[in-house]
């Protein structure tokens, strides 16, 4: 079963993002976003003190 209360909060996941990635030492993998039914991953990665943009 999965939990979808925790799902919503994804929406917050590029203001959270833009708070770390300044403080990010070094670039490469930050994670991924799964999708609703964990068929496809969207990873999103930390470089120059951002990170890539990742749709959800």
């Amino acid at each position: 079963m999965r939990i979808y209360w925790v799902d919503d909060l994804t929406l917050h996941l590029d203001a959270l993002l833009e708070l770390i990635a300044p403080h990010v030492a070094r670039r490469g993998y930050g994670g991924y976003v799964r999708d609703e039914y964990d068929l496809e991953v969207k990873t999103f990665n930390f470089h120059d003190g951002t990170y890539d943009s990742v749709e959800i």
